[in-house]
């Protein structure tokens, strides 16, 4: 069973988190082993010298793939 790691990136908890959600239903994840979050803030300058604050949230997933099994019962 091979560890891989998944990166997502968005700029609100929300979104980061509904396509975590999403990725660790899905087919391809056996079992998660961690997941890693980090925010950065800035700020943005527009053409009117206004300084916006812009923020953006990343998380890593660590996980194993799920394993397809050629063995059934019955």
């Amino acid at each position: 069973m091979m560890a891989k790691v998944k990166i997502f990136v968005g700029e609100n908890t929300g979104s980061v988190e509904e396509d975590i959600n999403e990725f660790i239903n899905g087919d391809e994840v056996g079992s998660v082993i961690d997941i890693k979050y980090s925010a950065a803030i800035t700020t943005v300058t527009d053409s009117h010298n206004i300084e916006d604050p812009y923020c953006v949230f990343t998380a890593l997933v660590y996980y194993t793939e799920k394993v397809e099994s050629d063995f059934h019962f019955g």
